[in-house]
């Protein structure tokens, strides 16, 4: 993934999150659900596209903000794995022990 693509995914990502923030607070619980989802959609890939790079913290940081979505969307299992990428890389002290 080009550095072009991956900020463009991020942005998808940090959009839908804050769009699926308003549908919640309205108490549109579908649209929050489904913009939650394509946000979780985006920032995985985001992040997936740094897994064997050593760019940090840029590369945690991405694998933490799609655990966080995960969580949003009740994927504990999704969002367990994606802690644990962030962990494989060379993290910063303060992100390995919020992790």
């Amino acid at each position: 993934m080009t550095n072009e693509n991956l900020e463009k995914s991020h942005r998808l990502a940090m959009d839908n999150s804050e769009l699926a923030l308003i549908a919640l607070h309205q108490g549109d619980i579908e649209k929050f659900r489904h913009l939650s989802a394509e946000a979780f959609k985006y920032e995985k890939e985001a992040a997936l596209s740094l897994y064997n790079l050593h760019i940090e913290p840029s590369r945690s940081i991405l694998f933490r903000s799609s655990g966080y979505i995960a969580l949003d969307n009740a994927n504990f299992v999704e969002a367990e794995k994606l802690y644990q990428y962030a962990l494989d890389g060379d993290i910063p002290q303060e992100m390995a022990e919020e992790l």
